[in-house]
């Protein structure tokens, strides 16, 4: 092969990258448009809604994600999932500038994730003085470990609630975390509820099962364990 070959060679490939890098960036402004274009619906809902409703959906976030994941099979469920925690959580604080999450030293990392940099992420000594700033209604959530669950189940089912899940754990695939709410989140679609049996025992249940007596503590949607499956 000759050098003048050589660097035609070089040359067109040099093109070929070019002309991709192009349509990428024509891609990326495309995104942009359509990203701009959703934040401004975000804001005319907001303007819809009643004073002091809650911006915090859990159920709409995991029925949206089941939805995007079944319709774009060829795309990895984590991609997705990581950008949309962007996106939802960017929508919270654009519906509520001072949404305000508290969390003990434990959980600091699960919250700054589920924040995404948009939302305030507020410390405590630990999970217990982060419930009582939720119950005087000083934050708008608490996040905390699933390790942390059992220390507080007692104070739950009153006016805190779990509302959601954050990850899976290695361990009997329960969530590596929990976000508490005042309120119960609505219906998603594939459910488990977490009951404080007679006995002060907890029980994770699917939504679907004939529940056993108990008092309902919480719910939350499993969309990351559906991620997991559909992945493998």
């Amino acid at each position: 092969m000759s050098g003048n070959q050589t660097s035609a060679d070089a040359s067109q490939l040099s093109l070929a990258l070019q002309e991709l890098r192009e349509a990428i960036d024509g891609v990326d402004n495309e995104i942009l448009t359509l990203l701009a274009k959703r934040q401004n619906l975000s804001r005319q809902i907001a303007t819809k809604k009643v004073l002091g409703s809650n911006v915090f959906r859990p159920d709409r976030e995991m029925s949206l994600l089941r939805n995007l994941v079944a319709k774009h099979e060829a795309i990895d469920p984590r991609l997705i999932a990581g950008l949309w925690r962007h996106i939802i959580s960017a929508s919270i604080a654009e519906q509520k500038h001072d949404y305000t999450i508290a969390h003990s030293p434990e959980s600091a990392s699960l919250a700054q994730a589920h924040s995404a940099g948009y939302m305030h992420c507020q410390p405590y000594d630990n999970c217990q003085t982060a419930l009582t700033a939720l119950s005087a209604e000083k934050a708008d959530c608490v996040i905390i470990l699933h390790a942390e669950l059992e220390t507080i189940k007692d104070q739950l089912g009153r006016d805190i609630f779990v509302a959601s899940s954050i990850g899976v754990s290695q361990q009997h695939n329960l969530p590596e975390g929990y976000i508490l709410c005042r309120e119960l989140p609505g219906l998603s679609g594939d459910d488990m509820v977490i009951m404080r049996m007679a006995d002060g025992t907890l029980s994770h249940l699917s939504d679907g099962d004939n529940l056993p007596d108990g008092q309902i503590i919480g719910k939350y949607a499993t969309p990351l364990s559906y991620l997991s499956e559909k992945k493998a």
